[in-house]
């Protein structure tokens, strides 16, 4: 088979599944976490608003917990960046692109339209994350490693929303 799957567009299933795998279980050995990423969205707020009013980020107890701090999850973050470019490269398909064509094909050319969906969406999973007190990789990927049943039942209905939220807006492909 050799390495040539590093170049491929998408990698195999396999492949991702093990490789995820064993970055769940470096996050569980090295930093004593489960893998997440919506905290570092906590902590690069509070290192801001640090910026701005150290006072009212000291006097509030959600920064006191989540303080303004570099910690590991913005370096998770900043990594999930950086694999995605890196991943685009070495497989062909950089580009920079506003509008996808998927996008383009059922919305047309409405900017407008793609921010006010990726505003509130982002709105939406920031709330969502926080409540249910862990993102997608967190209450998903670690949750089921772990056997959570909250994290089994959050990963049933991660599907079954994305799924009838893509019919809602894509319809069903002829």
């Amino acid at each position: 088979m050799g390495m040539n799957w590093l170049k491929r567009a998408s990698w195999p299933p396999l492949v991702g599944g093990v490789v995820l795998g064993v970055l769940i279980m470096l996050s569980f050995l090295i930093a004593a976490r489960p893998l997440g990423a919506s905290r570092a969205y906590i902590s690069c707020a509070a290192i801001i608003e640090n910026l701005f009013s150290p006072e009212h980020v000291s006097s509030t107890l959600y920064f006191a917990r989540y303080g303004p701090e570099l910690e590991w999850t913005i370096m998770v973050v900043l990594g999930i960046m950086a694999g995605a470019f890196v991943s685009s490269r070495l497989s062909g398909e950089f580009h920079v692109t506003f509008l996808p064509a998927g996008w383009r094909e059922r919305f047309g050319d409405r900017r407008g339209l793609k921010f006010v969906f990726a505003l509130v969406g982002g709105i939406l999973l920031g709330f969502g994350s926080r409540l249910a007190g862990g993102c997608t990789s967190g209450q998903a990927l670690s949750g089921t490693l772990q056997l959570s049943v909250s994290g089994l039942i959050f990963f049933a209905m991660f599907f079954i929303g994305g799924a009838a939220t893509a019919r809602a807006l894509y319809g069903r492909k002829p």
